[in-house]
């Protein structure tokens, strides 16, 4: 029995529209590789959603 992992820690990358986006890549309980994806209109938006959402990721784990 798999338990849930983050497979990264984030990518942030510009978009061809000029916004930002971001992805992390995570292992559900069933072992599937899933992704969240981010979006907004600065690097720095994007990475604090990212951060965010690895924090309660972790906490959800524990």
């Amino acid at each position: 029995m798999s338990t849930k992992k983050l497979l990264t820690n984030g990518n942030a990358f510009k978009r061809t529209d000029n916004r930002w986006g971001g992805v992390v890549w995570y292992m559900n309980e069933s072992g599937e590789h899933k992704r969240k994806s981010f979006s907004g209109t600065t690097k720095a938006e994007v990475n604090k959603k990212m951060t965010e959402y690895i924090a309660a990721f972790n906490d959800s784990i524990i």
